[in-house]
């Protein structure tokens, strides 16, 4: 439901039109540290409010403007099945979001 939340732009779930993170939206800015934040806030806030089984542990967002991508990890927690550090890893760059596992 992460993944889902991550590639799905607002507007695209009928039943749910704010469910998303528009992450395309920002994927043809030129690549700074001040939209870093930004998509470390959108990640935060959707996942707060669309995940709240999920406990966010960790949100890095790294920015490399020389291979004009984001570095995204998310570490988290499902308190209520006792899983604990569990990671996804992926990059934000001109081509959309791609996963990485760890």
């Amino acid at each position: 439901s992460i993944r889902n939340l991550l590639t799905t732009s607002p507007g695209e779930k009928i039943l749910n039109p704010a469910y998303g993170c528009d992450l395309r939206g920002l994927l043809f800015e030129q690549v700074t540290k001040n939209i870093g934040e930004q998509i470390g806030n959108i990640i935060y806030k959707q996942i707060t409010t669309f995940e709240p089984r999920i406990r966010i542990d960790r949100l890095d967002i790294t920015v490399s403007p020389e291979e004009q991508q984001y570095d995204i990890e998310l570490s988290f927690s499902v308190p209520t099945l006792n899983l604990v550090g569990i990671s996804i890893l992926g990059i934000l760059n001109s081509n959309g979001y791609v996963f990485n596992n760890k």
